[in-house]
């Protein structure tokens, strides 16, 4: 089995450049190759490789991509003089000569040609060759954009031609088209290309047609060649000499093309590797251009240089991890050296870094995915489910055609590129990656020994002190439990849990009998030790789970030949893009006994492969029952080793498709990452599809918004479908009454009401008022903030609360008291009964406060939003919840009642909050500023200019000043920014909104500065992000006093 990373290097290779004045090829400078080898060894990271020797390419070898013509004209260079070096330049498009440059371009080729030989003759696992000149947009006969002889594709035709290969992926991240390798293999079948690149609908360089997502290929090679092009058009950069670097960095941000971590993740998860894995590759060759990272003057994008270690991640598990990276562009010294130092760390088996602040890619991103998957739809079983639709909102008119549609580049004057090299940009440099003694521990049966691969080793006995925690355990939690086979992997778990916290490992596999009880005691333990206390829990089992939530996903596919197709799709469009965005401490991955079939270990493997980069490769996975095949390519994909591939993927079945669609759309209104579409297009289409009625005849509603489904099918149809429609048209006179507003109109199915039965719906226009969702957040935090020793987490409050389940855990946390009720119910019955229960228990504690009436059994399980609010509020009053509520919130519902046979309808106001209630809640927290405030407001302003001064020390270092509190900190920028200077570390722009528009941007930015905050050990600020955010000067005060008062002595 290969083991290692080759890194291929030459300071030949360094021996070339420009001599004479070029703005355009200035940026191409010998430095490009020496800052990238220098950082691998500063890092320690040159060191850990396997170095293999360069050698120049033979002619042979050249013209497996090149013309005669053109390898006899560059052979003549060496004898050129300047001039002479400088009318041949002139020959081709953005290149130039120098008399090294064809020796330095054969070791370029050659260095390429080492490292697929290393990677198939298994001398080492995969690497990675620093080359110049780089090659993508060299042609057959000509020189292009700095290249001169094509490294790659001569890479890939001599893969195919010395090892019989069949199929091999080229994957372009560089920044430009690399139109030279898309037209050698445009015919071609046996090579898949795939490019992203800045096109900016063809104004952006080489600014060819043939760079857009309609050329997919010709001939035999239709559907092989993928381009994914960046239509978003950068600003103008403003002078930035005068600013500090931070002010750069963050206008920087609002100006450029700004394609982020999310975008490129997106394009992975939606476009590359659904076609990637489908296509079955045997050698995976990467055109590695990292001008497409964050500072570059040629590619303005913002995503870091830690976004390459991720995308390295996920190609790995291709083609049995035949993977060989070489050099394009990167013309930012910088961030090209950072980029490199984590690819290549990445390739040698480290953990990838998070990726924090993930969110929906945007809409021009969203808007070009869309585009290819559809033209790609005919050519691939992964797409065929996309739907037609019309173009897209950023899509212009096509520039005119001259000469086969091209269009010139104008030449950049030469202040253009000396104002964007006296414009540097500084971000924060990557954190060291440290990797774990061991990659893997193992925990098998008792008795059972294995082959492990290398970095893998068995694990030792636990330690004493864990078998005390074990018993402590059960005596907390499993006091019925006895049996010694389920309580012994107990022990195991907490053992490698504490190992992977204190970094000695990486992961773990164990194997364990009892999978409820193991999973409860590793949620129990990680999230008590980790210092990222969420977990990603991934549980392949038989049988369908209960009822989805925006927190928990279940699929139910197909056993069959198509099970693995089906399997990847939900792995790569839902699995991995819930799993980033998630950003968790540690994955948990578990395989139940009976859903251990024999088409699982292969899909599982890869699974856990692609997983290896969330969470910085922390996962635990718990197998039940010992299934060999299962536990060898677990540890294999844990361990970093090759898991075999999975072959050519046919078409999922359309069930299983239909099923993964409906958990996107469910899901991308919580988790953006899963979007594979831009929303504002969907509605768009919707509308054209349904056109605008005229003002005042409200559209009908979908079947699952009606009554009868808000209530969560719990009502009974017991009348005729004539005697429906009679009622119907009866009611209709009640809901259109004089003096009432316009009702949402009812379904039929809406009216089935028993003689005398009421039922409520809340008004659409108060489900979206801002103080009603502001509500509801508080209330959400709360609730997540008392489980969050549960593992609960609760999203949506109807979607979460109506099974009991939550209500159940927050309220024995509440009252101490513990309910004699079963743990998990998912039938609607056994749901009903376990609601009873609770809210017996509820009202019996609550005593009379009157609000015992506004909710029941039938109210709660049918997702009454209203019902819901007014028992947490009446829980939250009663045992003084430490939040603060928005004032007097109120919502209008809508009251159907049936009185003989016919339906009446009225308007109610429902009031949740007054200034009482929150006086009631908030009872127990009044502090220094309720007195100041209250009694003493007219020595405000000395507190308000002690702060202010103490803001501006540290703000003044970036040329900011605060003279007015509550309206400069209200979106948060300010907050963020102090908290990064107080704590000396620059916060990333990815994590915030530097120019926030809407209200919740600017909660988002302060939520984040108080998530900040408690990082650096401070408590929760006693206040509100939207009170902050709403002008609130008692809660700003509070925050900046927080601050104050822990770093008051801090320079």
């Amino acid at each position: 089995m290969a083991s290692g990373s080759a890194l291929i290097f030459d300071e030949e290779m360094i021996r070339y450049k420009l001599l004479w004045t070029d703005p355009v090829c200035e940026i191409e400078v010998p430095e490009r190759l020496s800052v990238s080898y220098e950082a691998l060894k500063t890092h320690g990271v040159a060191q850990r490789c396997t170095h293999v020797p360069v050698r120049q390419a033979t002619e042979q070898e050249i013209l497996l991509a090149h013309s005669e013509e053109y390898l006899e004209a560059v052979k003549q260079t060496p004898k050129m003089t300047v001039e002479e070096l400088k009318a041949f330049s002139k020959k081709y498009n953005d290149v130039y000569f120098h008399q090294n440059i064809y020796h330095c371009a054969k070791l370029a080729v050659g260095a390429a040609l080492q490292l697929v030989d290393s990677v198939m003759k298994r001398e080492v696992r995969n690497g990675m060759a620093l080359v110049r000149p780089p090659g993508h947009h060299s042609q057959r006969s000509a020189a292009n954009g700095f290249c001169v002889f094509n490294n790659v594709a001569i890479a890939a035709l001599y893969a195919k031609k010395i090892y019989n290969l069949n199929r091999v992926l080229i994957v372009d991240w560089d920044v430009h088209h690399g139109q030279g390798v898309q037209y050698c293999f445009v015919e071609d079948p046996s090579v898949l290309y795939f490019s992203w690149h800045r096109y900016e609908h063809q104004t952006f360089w080489p600014n060819l047609p043939e760079s857009d997502y309609t050329s997919v290929g010709k001939g035999k090679g239709s559907g092989f060649n993928i381009n994914l092009p960046w239509n978003k058009a950068n600003k103008k950069l403003p002078s930035l000499n005068q600013c500090s670097k931070i002010i750069k960095l963050l206008l920087y941000f609002t100006t450029a093309v700004g394609m982020t971590n999310s975008d490129y993740l997106a394009a992975f998860f939606h476009v590359l590797l659904p076609a990637a894995y489908e296509f079955d590759p045997e050698l995976v060759l990467v055109s590695a251009g990292f001008d497409s990272a964050i500072g570059d003057p040629e590619g303005e994008m913002c995503a870091s240089p830690e976004i390459f270690a991720h995308l390295t991640q996920l190609l790995m598990p291709l083609a049995a991890g035949k993977l060989c990276v070489v050099l394009e562009g990167g013309y930012n010294l910088t961030s090209l050296a950072q980029s490199v130092c984590q690819t290549v760390q990445t390739l040698l088996g480290d953990p990838a870094p998070r990726l924090s602040g993930l969110r929906a890619a945007c809409e021009s991103a969203l808007e070009s995915i869309q585009n290819v998957r559809k033209a790609q739809s005919s050519y691939w079983s992964c797409f065929k489910h996309i739907e037609a639709h019309s173009e897209t909102s950023t899509k212009r008119p096509k520039l005119d055609e001259k000469n086969g549609g091209t269009k010139e580049p104008a030449e950049p004057a030469p202040e253009t590129n000396k104002e964007k090299k006296s414009q540097d940009i500084v971000w924060p440099e990557p954190l060291a990656r440290t990797s774990a003694c061991v990659r893997t521990v193992i925990a098998p049966p008792p008795g059972v020994e294995l082959s492990l691969p290398e970095g893998c080793q068995h694990l030792e006995d636990v330690s004493q002190s864990t078998t005390k925690e074990v018993q402590s355990i059960r005596d907390k939690h499993f006091q019925d439990v006895t049996d010694q086979n389920i309580l012994q992997p107990l022990g195991n778990i907490i053992s490698v849990l504490d190992q992977m916290m204190n970094k000695e490992v990486c992961n773990g596999c164990i194997v364990v009998s009892d999978l409820s009880v193991s999973i409860r005691c590793a949620f129990q333990h990680a999230l008590i030790g980790l210092a990222e206390r969420k977990v990603f829990l991934v549980q392949i089992c038989a049988e369908e789970t209960e009822e989805n939530c925006v927190n928990r996903l279940s699929l139910c596919l197909r056993e069959g030949e198509s099970f693995t197709a089906g399997f990847m799709q939900a792995v790569l469009g839902l699995i991995l893009p819930l799993a980033y965005e998630f950003n968790p401490g540690l994955v948990l991955g578990v395989v139940a006994e009976s859903g251990a079939k024999t088409h699982l270990a292969p899909v599982w493997g890869h699974l856990t492969s692609l997983l290896q980069g969330v969470a910085q490769g922390r996962m635990l996975t718990l197998l039940q029952g010992y299934d060999k095949d299962l536990v060898e390519v677990t540890v294999a994909a844990l361990s970093g080793t090759p898991v075999p591939p999975l072959g050519a993927l046919g078409a999922p079945k359309p069930e299983d498709v239909q099923v993964i669609e409906k958990q996107r759309q469910r899901l991308q209104k919580r988790w953006s990452l899963v979007q594979e579409v831009s929303v504002t297009e969907t509605a768009a289409e919707q509308m054209a599809a349904n056109p605008t009625r005229p003002s005042g005849q409200p559209g009908k509603m979908k079947k699952d918004e009606s009554l009868l489904g808000k209530l969560g099918g719990t009502l009974v149809r017991k009348k005729k479908l004539k005697e429906v429609s009679d009622l119907h048209e009866e009611g209709k006179n009640a809901i259109n009454a004089p003096l009432l507003h316009a009702g949402p109109e009812l379904l039929p199915e809406d009216t089935l009401l028993e003689e005398n039965a009421e039922r409520t719906i809340l008004d659409p226009m108060s489900r979206e008022d801002l103080n009603f969702k502001d509500l509801q957040k508080v209330l959400i935090d709360w609730i997540n903030s008392e489980l969050e020793e549960d593992r609960i987490i609760v999203k949506d409050l109807e979607e979460d609360l109506y099974d009991g389940q939550v209500l159940q855990k927050l309220f024995e946390k509440l009252s101490g008291y513990k309910l004699n009720v079963a743990e998990v119910t998912q039938s609607e019955i056994g749901q009903k009964q376990k609601l009873q229960t609770v809210l017996e228990a509820v009202n019996g504690v609550l005593r009379p406060l009157e609000w015992n009436t506004e909710w029941s059994v039938d109210s709660i399980h049918s997702k009454n939003l209203v019902s819901i609010v007014y028992l947490l509020l009446a829980l939250a009053m009663y045992y003084a919840a430490p939040i603060r509520l928005p004032e007097h919130v109120s919502v209008q519902v809508i009251v159907v009642k049936k009185k003989e046979g016919i339906l009446q309808t009225a308007h109610v106001t429902k009031q949740l909050t007054s200034t009482t209630t929150e006086m009631m809640i908030g009872r127990s927290e009044r502090d220094a500023f309720d007195t100041l405030l209250d009694h003493a407001p007219d020595k405000l302003n000395v507190v308000k200019t002690s702060l202010i001064t103490f803001v501006n020390k540290h703000l003044n270092k970036l040329n900011l000043e605060v003279t007015e509190l509550e309206s400069q900190f209200a979106d948060g920028v300010y907050l963020v920014l102090l908290m990064g200077l107080l704590e000396n570390y620059f916060v990333p722009l990815y994590n915030f909104y530097l120019t926030p528009e809407s209200f919740e941007q600017k909660v988002h930015n302060v939520t984040f500065a108080f998530e900040l905050m408690q990082d650096g050990g401070l408590q929760k600020p006693k206040a509100r992000a939207e009170d902050v955010v709403n002008l609130n000067l008692k809660s700003t005060l509070r925050v900046l006093y927080n601050l104050f008062t822990n770093y008051k002595n801090s320079d």
